[in-house]
């Protein structure tokens, strides 16, 4: 029996790479609101948990850290549900979801406008403005 529990997200996620594991600052206070863009389940990350790094993937010859952030959070005008599906042992019922009708230029642009502040704030740490895709990204953990 497989005992990962498998996360599969497709739709609008913000990307970064980078050649060292980002941390958020270190501030008891936590003024900036830092821990509540990790905790707070309104971003989703490829962060396993088992490891608690992010992937690394090869970047012409260099070997980065890949960090991926997707809405986890239900908020106003979302295109869709169905974006994240958590599957572990206990799912014993088939699952299916039709994205032939996504419009994927608009989820990419809901994301960006509707998580504006909390992308932003992720800029500032990593030090650059995020790419942002539409597809597929899986975790396990």
């Amino acid at each position: 029996m497989d005992a990962w529990t498998h996360y599969v997200f497709v739709g609008p996620y913000a990307e970064w790479f980078s050649a060292d594991v980002r941390h958020m600052p270190e501030d008891e206070a936590d003024p900036d609101g830092w821990s509540e863009l990790i905790d707070s389940g309104a971003l989703h990350w490829n962060i396993s948990y088992a490891s608690a790094y992010p992937p690394q993937v090869k970047r012409g010859r260099r070997l980065v850290y890949q960090y991926c952030c997707m809405p986890r959070e239900k908020r106003a005008k979302q295109p869709r549900k169905d974006m994240l599906l958590i599957l572990n042992a206990d799912q014993q019922q088939p699952h299916a979801v039709d994205w032939a009708g996504v419009d994927a230029r608009r989820e990419i642009e809901w994301f960006s406008r509707t998580f504006a502040k909390e992308l932003g704030k992720l800029a500032t740490l990593f030090g650059q403005p995020p790419t942002t895709h539409w597809g597929l990204v899986y975790m396990r953990s």
